[in-house]
């Protein structure tokens, strides 16, 4: 058997799922559906921005002081996700 050429069994199942995944998109949808189907996904989507207008907002994004955010990042997360204690000032 040549290495470079897959194996034929393989070559048929390959082609096989790929049936029945094609022909499963032409099933019909469950009939038995909440009333409320979609809207908490919605809700959620709705939920997450902060300021939902902020693709049209030209202003920056409020920064925090370089000093205070390093201070920050020593006191909560090194700590957290290493083990080694936070360097206080």
């Amino acid at each position: 058997m040549n290495p470079k050429t897959p194996n034929r069994s393989w070559t048929i199942f390959y082609r096989m799922l790929f049936a029945l995944i094609f022909l499963s998109a032409c099933s019909a949808a469950p009939q038995r559906l909440d009333p409320h189907f979609g809207q908490y996904v919605t809700a959620g989507f709705s939920a997450q921005p902060i300021n939902p207008d902020a693709p049209t907002d030209p202003t920056p994004a409020e920064t925090l002081p370089g000093d205070l955010a390093g201070h920050i990042y020593k006191k909560r997360y090194i700590k957290g996700m290493t083990g080694i204690p936070a360097i206080e000032k």
